[in-house]
C-alpha cells in the first residue's frame, strides 16, 4: 500500500513538473567532440557558398580551443566552440548566392513537422569580439518553421518564427527583431567582448527572449513589450541557422563570432510528460525491490 502510495505521489509530482524534468534535449551541443579547426561535426548542416572564402582551409565556420587556430574566449581551459571567421574574404566573387553576397550559415534541424515545437526553449552561449576599426561584428540566429526542407532557414516570412539578429560594434550592443512591423531593437550590456547567455522561451503564438537573466523588453508603437507574437501562419518551430554577415560590403572588416552550450528543450504534454514520469518512478521502486 505504501509503494502504491509513493508511486501515487510520485505521478502527483511528475505532473506538476513534467514541462521541467521530463523534456530530452532535442538538440544539446558543446562542441567537445569536435576536432579543433575543424568544421564542428554535430551541427545540422554549414553552408558556405561559393566557396574561397577564407582563412588556411577554407573554412567560414570552425572548431576553436585554445592553442588553436583561434583561442577560444568561452569556459574553462581546454573548452570547445564552434566560431565564425566571417572577416571580409570571399565577398568579391561574382556568383550572389540567394540572400546576399554570402552565406556563412550553422544550424539544426529537429523535426519535418513544426507542430510537434511549439513550447519549449532554446538556449546557447555567445562571444562577439570587438569589431575591428571601420567595421562590425554580428550575427544573425533564426526560428524556421517550413515542412518542405530542412535546410537554410531564410529571411521571409514564408519560413520564420521569428527571425532576429544580433549586432554589435565595439563601443555599443542591441538586439534586434527583424519581419515584426513595428517592433524594434532593444539596447543591452554587455554583448560584445563578454560571453552572453540568451535564452529563448516559446509558447503557442508567443516567444520571449531573456538575456544574461534579464528579460528583454522590445521598442513598440504601444510601449515596451517582451511578449512578442510569432509570425502568421507559423506553426511550431524546426530548425533554426545563425547567419554571419550575409549582406555586408564587400571586405569590410568582421569580429569573430563564438557559439556555445546550445540547448533546444521541448515542453512535452502534460500527459505525455506524465507518462514518462511515472514510468521513470515505476522503474526506480522495481529496482529498489
Amino acid at each position: 500500500m505504501k509503494k502504491m502510495l509513493h508511486l501515487g505521489a510520485c505521478a502527483a509530482w511528475a505532473l506538476a513538473t513534467a514541462s521541467v524534468a521530463c523534456a530530452a534535449p532535442l538538440v544539446s551541443e558543446n562542441y567537445e567532440t569536435s576536432t579543433p579547426n575543424m568544421l564542428p561535426n554535430a551541427s545540422g548542416f554549414l553552408l558556405s557558398w561559393y566557396g574561397d572564402f577564407n582563412s588556411p582551409a577554407g573554412y567560414l565556420w570552425r572548431t576553436a580551443q585554445d592553442g588553436a587556430i583561434f583561442d577560444d574566449p568561452m569556459g574553462p581551459a581546454g573548452n570547445k566552440s564552434a566560431v565564425l571567421d566571417n572577416n571580409g574574404h570571399g565577398f568579391t566573387q561574382a556568383f550572389p548566392s540567394n540572400d546576399g553576397p554570402t552565406n556563412a550559415t550553422m544550424g539544426y534541424n529537429w523535426t519535418p513537422d513544426p507542430t510537434t515545437f511549439t513550447a519549449g526553449h532554446i538556449q546557447y552561449d555567445f562571444y562577439l569580439s570587438p569589431a575591428p576599426e571601420g567595421g562590425i561584428t554580428y550575427v544573425d540566429h533564426r526560428f524556421g518553421y517550413r515542412t518542405d526542407r530542412l535546410n537554410f532557414v531564410s529571411t521571409g516570412a514564408a519560413d520564420t518564427v521569428g527571425w532576429y539578429s544580433l549586432r554589435a560594434t565595439a563601443d555599443a550592443g542591441t538586439i534586434a527583431v527583424n519581419g515584426l512591423p513595428g517592433v524594434g531593437a532593444a539596447s543591452v550590456q554587455p554583448l560584445v567582448g563578454a560571453v552572453n547567455t540568451l535564452r529563448v522561451d516559446f509558447t503557442p503564438g508567443f516567444m520571449t527572449y531573456t538575456l544574461n537573466g534579464s528579460l528583454v523588453e522590445w521598442t513598440t508603437p504601444v510601449g515596451p513589450r517582451s511578449l512578442l507574437p510569432w509570425f502568421s501562419g507559423a506553426t511550431g518551430v524546426s530548425g533554426m541557422t545563425w547567419v554571419g554577415d550575409f549582406q555586408a560590403t564587400p571586405g569590410a572588416p568582421h569580429g569573430l563570432i563564438f557559439i556555445d552550450n546550445v540547448q533546444v528543450v521541448p515542453i512535452p504534454e502534460p500527459a505525455a510528460g506524465l507518462l514518462l514520469c511515472v514510468a521513470g518512478a515505476a522503474a526506480a521502486i522495481r529496482r529498489r525491490r
